[in-house]
């Protein structure tokens, strides 16, 4: 349609610059796509519309007007909100201690410190493999990946983490900045336990839980250092079974990988590593995305070296 004919408008960015969050940036879009003459409504009748819905009223009417000062002047926008000049990018090294240290507060709060530095321990010997490999200063990808991966596979979203989210305080935050007046909150979940899978394979429907679920949530993720030991009582599951072997697994890879590492094997242990990224969703979702991943590894084994 031609590039006169396309307009770009990074709305999860500028919100979350303008409001300190995400919420408000599809209303932002709107404001932008408004300004550019494609929404066919009146402006007054969109801001009665989001006075009307009772939702963050002056959060989204201010996300609709910068959205539409972004089309019409994105330079007048800049200025009021003060361009900071950008700061100095980071050397590979640090970039690469930036992603350990977040991994390793997630991973202290997602079980505890004993996770967290099996985690670092882990990925300080691969640095250290593949520094020995590879020439002085060269970027550690192999050491990236397998930092960003492993943190991944280590934190699954199971019971626990998913109670120890829903109580740490982000959610009401959340809630008393989007609503106001009285509201009841419900949780909505559909643990395999609980909820018998569909004869055709399609996701299982969830069940709803009241307010008091919390008080539950509470003790589950008060709990979360249960997590893999014989007391856990969802180590049964073959979804948690899974993930742990997963994890397992790709320990098994990576030390395989570091035993014959050296210059020409380097790129296939980078993409090899790289696999779990792939990895997504949960229950028959994610099976299927895990078996997908074997079969790559495969593929990437099969492969004859150029």
């Amino acid at each position: 349609i031609g590039s006169d004919s396309v307009a770009a408008c990074d709305a999860q960015a500028l919100s979350e610059r303008l409001l300190g969050d995400t919420l408000a940036a599809n209303v932002l879009l709107l404001g932008f796509a408004w300004q550019h003459g494609l929404v066919p409504i009146g402006r007054a009748a969109i801001e009665r519309a989001l006075e009307l819905n009772g939702v963050a009223v002056a959060a989204n009417k201010l996300a609709f007007a910068c959205g539409r000062l972004a089309a019409a002047d994105p330079a007048a926008l800049d200025a009021l909100l003060g361009v900071a000049e950008e700061a100095p990018a980071a050397n590979d090294a640090a970039q690469l201690d930036a992603i350990v240290q977040a991994a390793r507060l997630r991973l202290a709060d997602y079980q505890n410190a004993a996770l967290a530095l099996r985690y670092q321990n882990f990925v300080d010997r691969v640095r250290s493999v593949e520094k020995s490999v590879l020439s002085p200063g060269a970027p550690l990808e192999l050491t990236r990946q397998v930092a960003q991966n492993y943190a991944r596979l280590l934190a699954c979203k199971d019971e626990y983490e998913v109670a120890r989210l829903y109580t740490n305080g982000s959610l009401e935050r959340s809630l008393r900045e989007s609503f106001e007046g009285d509201y009841t909150v419900h949780y909505h979940f559909a643990p395999e336990y609980l909820v018998k899978s569909r004869p055709d394979g399609r996701p299982q429907v969830k069940r709803r839980f009241g307010p008091s679920a919390r008080v539950g949530l509470k003790l589950l993720a008060g709990l979360r250092g249960l997590r893999g030991t014989p007391l856990d009582p969802f180590g049964w599951s073959a979804a948690r079974q899974q993930e742990r072997a997963l994890a397992r697994e790709y320990e098994e890879l990576i030390e395989g990988l570091l035993r014959t590492l050296s210059v020409d094997k380097h790129a296939r242990a980078v993409r090899l590593a790289a696999l779990p990224a792939s990895v997504r969703g949960f229950g028959s979702v994610r099976a299927r995305s895990v078996a997908a991943m074997r079969e790559q590894a495969k593929a990437i084994d099969a492969e004859v070296p150029a």
